[in-house]
């Protein structure tokens, strides 16, 4: 039995087909109406990318921004690869988001699910708290893994205490 490698695994959704790119997604409480352009200076291998945001339409309590990002030729190499994703991570805090996180293929849920194993198990590859806990399941050229249930609980938590969720 042959194991998925991440780079394998690690995929957007473009011209109906599936090709190499990430979906980072970042979660706004304070500033609904963010202005955030994806850092692309960060990256050290040719990447596009579009955006989109979600928004809390019930209550006005939240934003998310999903950007699809695309990569040309290769992923960037597993010597820096981790310090790329949590470098574009941290931009996207330091842009007023509680959260960013590097999500699969329908890796968002409205908040009281967002997070929630019931509605994101499987879903979540890294991620990275304004309380700088950053976590990243597998290395660009490791098994594919995933953020486990127990992880997602604790986000979960976090996210619904920020937003007065229960």
């Amino acid at each position: 039995m042959s194991l998925s490698l991440t780079k394998e695994c690690l995929g957007v959704i473009y011209d109906s087909g599936e090709i190499d790119g990430i979906y980072f997604l970042g979660f706004f409480i304070d500033n609904l109406n963010p202005n955030v352009d994806f850092p692309k200076h960060l990256w050290n291998v040719p990447i596009s990318c579009t955006s989109f945001k979600l928004i809390d339409i019930d209550y006005n309590k939240w934003i998310a921004i999903e950007w699809k990002v695309i990569i040309k030729d290769c992923f960037p190499s597993k010597n820096n690869w981790q310090e790329i994703i949590k470098n574009t991570m941290q931009y996207i805090l330091d842009k007023g988001a509680v959260v960013s996180w590097i999500g699969l293929e329908g890796g968002f849920a409205d908040p009281p699910s967002l997070f929630d194993p019931k509605s994101m198990t499987g879903q979540v590859y890294a991620f990275l708290t304004n309380q700088n806990e950053f976590q990243c399941a597998s290395n660009i050229d490791e098994e594919f893994k995933v953020i486990d249930n127990e992880t997602l609980i604790r986000l979960n938590n976090f996210v619904n205490n920020l937003i007065n969720i229960s």
